[in-house]
């Protein structure tokens, strides 16, 4: 099966399975009013903690963080798990959220954190170039001329891109051989290794698929903007209501375009995946075959 025909399948059982992106916007719902609820135990905190007003901020920030890792991991496998059974049935339920976070949701969380850690040490280079005086005020970042600046990055994205690359098929090593982390972590690894073009091409079109994304959000926002938004543009004037509707409109559109196509491009990761390892299963069978019939 070629890639194009994996691609279209995977729009196909994305028509199929509204569920997906339902989960997907539930996650984003649940993680803003996560965000909105700690921002305001913060702020009645820290009104009244005076001087150890450092030493609370940052447990709360530790607490906090431990708790999107774990609301992350929690979404994560129901709906990679969703996913999954998406791939092998052709299309999935809500129902089938909590059977898949139950099992797995503590394997992800491990698995997110993971890869969380990973990304923090790639910014290592970014916070050693922040100074901090002794009250705590961050500075300026030190010095650096734009060939350093330059360096800098190229380092950050090309290992980013690289830890991607090996990760790439660790949620579905999670869930379709029901691995724990570090073994799916090991899995990602070695099929990375083993198919260099595979792990590449899957890499390339869902980056092009989400260029496609947003040359398609671009199609809506020229227009609009255009329309809409500049002739109605004055200093020291507010934009009449029904651009604030429209303004709303568009912002949900938009989420929906880039949630859409992230749904798609897990579905087109899931079926390469199961391609390359069924395959792979095919050729051990058949090896095995060969071997009795010498004996």
């Amino acid at each position: 099966m070629r890639h194009r025909e994996r691609l279209h399948l995977s729009f196909k059982q994305f028509w199929h399975s509204p569920a997906l992106i339902g989960i997907t916007i539930l996650k984003l719902v649940a993680i803003f009013l996560v965000s909105m609820l700690f921002g305001l135990l913060s702020g009645a905190i820290l009104a009244g903690a005076g001087a150890n007003m450092a030493t609370i901020a940052s447990v709360m920030f530790i607490v906090e963080l431990i708790v999107f890792v774990i609301l992350n991991g929690f979404f994560s496998a129901g709906f990679y798990a969703m996913a999954r059974n998406a791939i092998q049935d052709g299309s999935t339920t809500l129902s089938e959220f909590w059977p898949g976070a139950k099992r797995y949701g503590m394997r992800f969380t491990g698995y997110v954190a993971i890869r969380w850690i990973l990304i923090s040490l790639l910014m290592m280079p970014f916070l050693f170039s922040v100074v901090a005086d002794p009250s705590g005020v961050m500075q300026a970042p030190l010095t650096l001329s734009g060939l350093q600046i330059a360096w800098l990055v190229f380092f950050f994205l090309s290992t980013l891109l690289l830890v991607f690359y090996w990760l790439l098929w660790g949620e579905a090593s999670l869930v379709f051989e029901d691995l724990s982390v570090w073994a799916a972590i090991k899995r990602s690894f070695k099929l990375a290794n083993k198919y260099v073009m595979q792990t590449l091409t899957v890499i390339f079109i869902s980056l092009l698929m989400f260029l496609l994304a947003f040359l398609v959000l671009l199609v809506i926002l020229v227009p609009y903007q255009a329309l809409f938004v500049l002739p109605t543009m004055s200093p020291g004037t507010m934009p009449p209501p029904s651009v604030t509707v429209l303004d709303v409109v568009i912002d949900f559109v938009t989420y929906m375009i880039f949630l859409s196509m992230f749904v798609v491009v897990v579905l087109f990761i899931f079926r390469t995946y199961e391609f390359i390892t069924s395959r792979k299963r095919i050729k051990k069978k058949v090896a095995k075959s060969k071997r009795k019939r010498k004996k």
